[in-house]
């Protein structure tokens, strides 16, 4: 119960072009997909006042090749654009954007508690699930309305 957060295995599906060249292809989407880890998991952007309070990266984290999962399988579906003589679309960053919310799902279906803010570090999971379990208590005990929304009720 350290907190540790670990990614063994992630299958990418991603749509999108014709793979003219597939190797580069799925290079660029788990290039993608280890960019939406960091995103979801590490990188963030610490505020004091107005001044950034992690301006390099000695202070703001950055997945580094020992944070990549060790099996990452791209599977290509190909759908050829019309407009391009080839059938090719861009691949650079679509693969980013699906990768927070899934690791936000897998977290809240493994500890039961919903973080609505990234990076889903272990401190907001211990936060959510001492917030879960101050809420169970008060329940217990008669002090919370049983209805999302109602507030505490008068006793």
């Amino acid at each position: 119960m350290g907190g540790k957060r670990e990614c063994f295995w992630l299958i990418v599906r991603f749509e999108g072009n014709r793979a003219i060249n597939p190797g580069a292809v799925e290079g660029q989407i788990q290039g993608g997909v280890v960019q939406g880890l960091g995103y979801s998991l590490f990188e963030e952007m610490v505020w004091d006042g107005g001044r950034l309070a992690n301006p390099s990266f000695m202070d703001y984290k950055i997945p580094g090749s020992l944070d990549v999962p060790p099996n990452i399988t791209s599977i290509i579906i190909e759908n050829p654009e019309s407009t391009h003589p080839f059938g090719a679309k861009g691949i650079g960053e679509p693969p980013i954007v699906g990768v927070a919310p899934a690791v936000a799902n897998a977290v809240s279906h493994a500890a039961g508690v919903r973080v609505r803010r990234l990076p889903v570090t272990p401190e907001r999971v211990l936060r959510g699930l001492l917030k879960k379990r101050y809420l169970v208590r008060l329940r217990a005990v008669g002090m919370l309305a049983t209805q999302r929304g109602a507030g505490f009720a008068q006793q």
